[in-house]
């Protein structure tokens, strides 16, 4: 009898389709039993034998391959406080419980052992409502992400994500492309933001999401890494309450050091005859101090010094640059907190003074406040002399 061997090296006897002893189809077998040389399916799957969807299989016969139907899971990091709030909530509802944890966009999901078994994007969490907190209930025996079921409960769950919601996109003139500086609640993303005063749209990102000027869009960032913001969510502006007077909410920052370097009707009285080339203006970007110099030099024939700087910019380094000028003026939103508190600290025996935009008579009141020894901010109680010209 013709006996028939199998790439695996079993001897099968003649007539034999599927080996005897791996499963997997004999080539020149194809043929029999009328299947018309169609190729039968093969039943094999990384050394395990295909068997029914309702048969429940055991840690043995798992494949050992990563190309399984079950959810990738990804170590996350809590600490002992909210790892305790979970011991109680799963404790609560038991492990069909999943915690919605949010990151920069989207949320991760949760499970009993502090992994994350899936992830929903930024679009289906908010379709679904899902918050920062949320405990769901999930199918995890599905391909794909995760099937909701429904939302059991909500714990105050600790948010390392920092959001800035419903900023206002613009046209910015000095950096010829889109930027968000402030929302439509008037609330500037420099109070917010350590690094940034302003955020720039990316133009490849613009073209993606459909971002023009007067759109409204969220960001996000790490608490810890504030100085990379993303882009969480654009919105339908008609969805939006009073959006549609946008464009008369002006962000002043903007709008001043975007103005001509003509000399304004009326100016703050200074006499800076002592401080040529003793006054530093600082900010984060020196686009933002573009013209000062020019409009010192005509209204005060006087020549101060912008200083810009990276916003990662070594402190001691800026510190060491300031030391040789009397009179410092920081620009308020436009350089770091932590910056402006280092300089203030280090160099106390300096005038500094804050000003609290980019306006080119802002930061003339704040060198009269600096030279007078007033208050480093602008308050009501301060009389600021003017000359018109």
């Amino acid at each position: 009898m013709k006996k028939v061997k199998c790439e695996c090296g079993h001897i099968n006897p003649e007539g034999t389709i599927l080996c005897e002893a791996c499963g997997k189809p004999v080539e020149e077998n194809q043929h029999i039993e009328g299947n018309d040389k169609r190729k039968l399916l093969n039943m094999r799957y990384d050394g395990s034998a295909r068997r029914s969807q309702t048969y429940n299989k055991t840690i043995v016969d798992k494949p050992k391959t990563k190309n399984t139907t079950e959810p990738v899971k990804k170590p996350i990091s809590l600490d002992s406080n909210s790892q305790n709030k979970l011991i109680d909530i799963y404790h609560k509802y038991g492990d069909q419980a999943y915690l919605a944890k949010q990151a920069l966009a989207g949320y991760d999901l949760i499970d009993s052992n502090h992994n994350s078994v899936g992830f929903y994007s930024e679009s289906l969490a908010r379709y679904l409502n899902i918050t920062n907190g949320d405990i769901l209930s999930l199918d995890l025996n599905t391909t794909g992400k995760p099937r909701y079921i429904k939302t059991l409960d909500h714990i105050d769950y600790p948010n390392n994500i920092i959001n800035f919601d419903k900023g206002i996109v613009e046209y910015n003139d000095i950096f010829k492309q889109l930027v968000i500086s402030h929302n439509i609640y008037q609330k500037q993303l420099g109070s917010v933001n350590s690094k940034h005063a302003f955020y720039k749209v990316d133009p490849s990102l613009a073209e993606k999401f459909n971002i023009s000027e007067n759109s409204i869009a969220d960001l996000a960032w790490d608490k810890d890494d504030p100085e990379n913001i993303q882009i969480r969510w654009v919105h339908d502006t008609d969805k939006i309450p009073n959006t549609s007077k946008i464009d008369k909410i002006v962000s002043q920052p903007i709008k001043e050091f975007t103005e001509t370097t003509s000399a304004p009707k009326s100016i703050i009285d200074l006499d800076l005859t002592d401080f040529d080339n003793d006054i530093a203006i600082v900010s984060g970007d020196n686009s933002v101090t573009s013209n000062i110099t020019d409009y010192f030099k005509t209204n005060y024939q006087t020549n101060v010094t912008p200083i810009s700087f990276e916003h990662s910019a070594n402190t001691d380094s800026i510190i060491n640059k300031l030391a040789k000028f009397d009179i410092i003026i920081l620009i308020k939103n436009y350089i770091s907190h932590n910056m402006s508190q280092s300089i203030i600290q280090n160099l106390s025996d300096k005038n500094i003074a804050v000003s609290n935009s980019a306006g080119q008579k802002s930061i003339a009141m704040a060198v009269y406040r600096a030279i007078n020894n007033l208050s480093y901010d602008d308050n009501s109680d301060i009389d600021y002399p003017e000359i018109t010209k």
